[in-house]
């Protein structure tokens, strides 16, 4: 049999882990290992945006994007691209986009540009700033401001 000791500590690890597994997976920026970007070259609004771009085209990425990222080449949980200048948000049609700051360390550009690549807003963001920045757009770039 066992104790009543051994059941409380066995019940109070299987809490605790359960709580860390919970808050591991729910809040995103826990979630950067499992994020996947890719990168390829772009050209937006008439040459505005023309080079290689981190990718953001599934939810994940566009949650994360630059969160923590310490340089548009090396993101937040230390993936690397040399030749990146920014990220490409990707929402495949023109629709109300926003974004926000929040636990962005960079001070950014943000350009947003219809489905036929020409610009419709931009606005630069300031860093951990939760305020949000929306247009009427089908891709955002960040690029870090200058």
């Amino acid at each position: 049999m066992a104790s009543p000791a051994k059941f409380i500590v066995v019940a109070a690890l299987v809490l605790i882990f359960s709580t860390a597994i919970y808050y591991y997976v729910r809040i995103p920026e826990n979630r950067s290992a499992y994020v996947n970007f890719s990168y390829a070259n772009v050209s937006l609004g008439d040459g505005r945006v023309n080079g290689t771009y981190w990718i953001a085209n599934t939810l994940s990425a566009q949650e994360y994007g630059y969160m923590n990222a310490s340089s548009p080449e090396v993101l937040g949980n230390g993936e690397r691209c040399t030749i990146c200048k920014g990220m490409l948000f990707e929402f495949g049609y023109n629709q109300d986009i926003c974004m926000w700051m929040k636990n962005t360390r960079m001070r950014l550009l943000l350009r947003w540009f219809y489905l036929n690549g020409s610009l419709s807003y931009e606005r630069i963001g300031i860093p951990y700033n939760t305020t949000q920045y929306c247009a009427y757009a089908a891709y955002v770039i960040e690029t870090e401001a200058t």
